[in-house]
């Protein structure tokens, strides 16, 4: 009874964890994230003064730097979980506490772009914010759109050489074996 109960707990806590680490990578709820890049490519359609264009830019500098710092607490933390929950016998302690961490990192990430959203909020008129909530949307478009090009690009190369797996010499391949690493494995 003693190892279902660790198979129990085993789960709650990996699916907690992959949870935590999915919903890391969300936009803030109703608000626009900030493209500081778009920004200033669109500073003269949206009328900003070089003023607050250099005050947007520090702003945004500054959350990235301590985005960086975060999202690389958080893959540390990440990395011990995936070793923890490896071993034959993970200290559900320990493991708990390492959720907790995730979590609160994951907080942290938030409230930093939040934050970011909210020095630069005062700078923008509203019809710059509307005009730039626009450019934004058609810029995510475009850039979905891309990498769903590229997918299916790829799609049609690996369909193309009869081996969905086949990426190194575009050979038709059987379709019934997968080469990797030098071995050849039969379905």
């Amino acid at each position: 009874m003693l190892g279902h109960n660790n198979i129990i707990v085993r789960t709650t806590v990996f699916t907690a964890a992959l949870i935590i680490c999915t919903n890391v990578q969300a936009r803030p709820q109703g608000g626009m994230e900030i493209d500081h890049k778009l920004l200033e490519r669109a500073a003269d359609d949206l009328g900003l003064s070089d003023d607050v264009l250099e005050k947007v830019r520090a702003a945004s500098y500054e959350a990235d730097r301590a985005a960086i710092e975060i999202r690389s607490k958080l893959d540390r933390a990440r990395l011990d979980f995936q070793q923890m929950m490896s071993s034959d016998n993970p200290a559900e302690q320990k493991v708990l506490a390492l959720v907790e961490e995730m979590g609160a990192l994951e907080t942290s990430m938030r409230k930093n772009r939040v934050g970011l959203l909210l020095k630069v909020r005062p700078l923008l008129t509203k019809e710059q914010r509307q005009k730039l909530k626009k450019l934004m949307r058609k810029e995510r478009k475009r850039q979905r759109g891309e990498r769903g090009e590229k997918r299916r690009q790829r799609r049609e190369q690996r369909k193309g050489s009869g081996d969905p797996m086949n990426f190194d010499t575009g050979e038709q391949g059987s379709g019934d074996s997968r080469q990797r690493g030098g071995h050849q494995r039969r379905r």
